[in-house]
């Protein structure tokens, strides 16, 4: 039996001592602990990745349920192991079918992801959108949290960004001799960071896929009403907002390049590397068309999966960048309040040589405030130099920036993120 004492508990943060044979943990990992057993002298009995564990605690665990943990540190360098108490599960929720469904779902997804090398398919992302209820609401809390993590780790998985495979999968549908003629189609998906203006990105992003079935409907419904009989004499037809390009979507771009593979219309056998997997890997083991359209068509599906777990909208950043190793960026709109709607925008950026950086903004009514979480003291450093430059942007621009606040961790911004409820939270970004 292995024994833990918990030593505190303190805004839901458990400080863990351990005794004994250690357990494997991962940071950002999320764990299950059946509770076994409320012992007499207040311990109880968890049962943690197959190994027993008391722990001394004071916080309430009800037996016969799960509670979930989120890894925080390691017991690494005299650290302690922290975990992060994020609730249990009660007994209704656990005795539900669909959820049960989405929980033998889930721990193939966990298997699939601590297995690594891209392990994670389609099929299975596929599944998980399919049982997500209409209301996701209805998915216990804890289950969504550590849906969220594995689902974020197995994009991360890949090792090469989104715009760096686009360009991979394109390039064998060229004919030689023709250049680059799928520049024009690369432009519609990605924006030159030379060239980024607020239409621009707001196009790209609507063609990233992640709304591409709601462009499907809104098309199938412009259809209908183009083949509906005219308005009555004296009532003007309503004109709605235009119906975005579904032959634009990337979504739409790998649906169709798959099926041509499928059929044999494209040879998906051709080798089809990023400049980075070229100069790595032998010819043999580099990837091939096909393998990057399901590779790339799983991770848009991944985002669709991550946009409703976490009532937002939620995708890759499109924008072609030589310094951008991979970014993504999530928009939520939160319930009205005194202020009015609150509405936000969390950025994740990987740079080159400035590291790891994470922006949030958030407006709520007429104000807008600014988190900033930075991997590198130095651009730290440089971004607060610049903050009065930035509210006077802001000014300039007829806007009101009211705080701009520096984060110690980047888990501190994803927290501000989620902490906002969206009763109407698919924000669709539309061209």
């Amino acid at each position: 039996m292995i024994n833990f004492k918990i030593l505190n508990f303190d805004s839901g943060v458990l400080s863990v001592e351990k005794a004994g044979k250690p357990l494997q943990f991962k940071i950002g990992e999320v764990v299950n602990a059946e509770v076994l057993e409320n012992l007499p002298s207040g311990s109880i009995e968890l049962k943690i990745k197959g190994s027993v564990v008391t722990a001394e605690t004071s916080i309430p665990m009800e037996k016969d349920t799960v509670a979930y943990f989120k890894v925080t540190s390691l017991p690494v360098d005299g650290q302690q192991l922290t975990l992060k108490y994020l609730g249990s599960e009660p007994k209704a929720q656990l005795a539900d079918p669909k959820t049960q469904a989405l929980g033998t779902l889930l721990k193939s997804l966990t298997a699939a992801v601590e297995s690594g090398s891209g392990k994670v398919d389609s099929a299975l992302i596929q599944s998980l959108l399919k049982s997500l209820p209409d209301d996701v609401a209805e998915i216990p809390r804890d289950m969504r949290a550590q849906l969220q993590n594995l689902l974020t780790s197995s994009l991360k998985s890949t090792g090469e960004s989104i715009s760096a495979r686009l360009g991979a999968i394109l390039g064998p549908l060229v004919p030689e001799g023709e250049g680059d003629a799928t520049l024009p189609l690369q432009n519609r998906l990605m924006v030159d960071v030379e060239r980024l203006v607020g239409s621009s990105l707001r196009t790209s992003l609507s063609n990233t896929g992640v709304v591409f079935e709601a462009k499907l409907r809104a098309e199938a419904l412009g259809s209908l009403l183009e083949t509906a009989p005219s308005a009555p004499a004296g009532k003007p037809e309503v004109e709605g907002p235009a119906v975005p390009a579904v032959r634009h979507d990337l979504k739409a771009l790998l649906v169709a390049l798959k099926a041509a593979i499928d059929s044999g219309e494209i040879d998906g056998s051709v080798k089809a590397p990023t400049s980075h997997q070229a100069g790595s890997a032998g010819a043999a083991s580099q990837p091939t068309l096909a393998q990057q359209v399901d590779s790339l068509l799983k991770d848009v599906e991944t985002f669709q999966l991550l946009s409703k777990t976490t009532e937002s909208f939620y995708t890759f950043l499109p924008i072609h960048w030589q310094q951008l190793r991979d970014a993504d960026i999530a928009f939520k709109r939160g319930a009205a309040g005194k202020g009015g709607k609150l509405y936000s925008c969390r950025i994740n950026l990987d740079l080159e040589q400035d590291g790891r950086v994470s922006v949030m903004i958030m407006k709520n009514n007429a104000d807008y405030t600014v988190s900033l979480w930075a991997e590198k003291p130095e651009l730290k450093a440089r971004m607060a130099e610049h903050c009065d430059e930035l509210k006077e942007l802001f000014r300039q621009s007829g806007l009101s920036l009211s705080t701009v606040t520096f984060l110690e961790t980047r888990e501190a911004i994803q927290e501000q993120f989620d902490r906002i409820e969206s009763p109407q939270a698919i924000v669709s970004v539309q061209a």
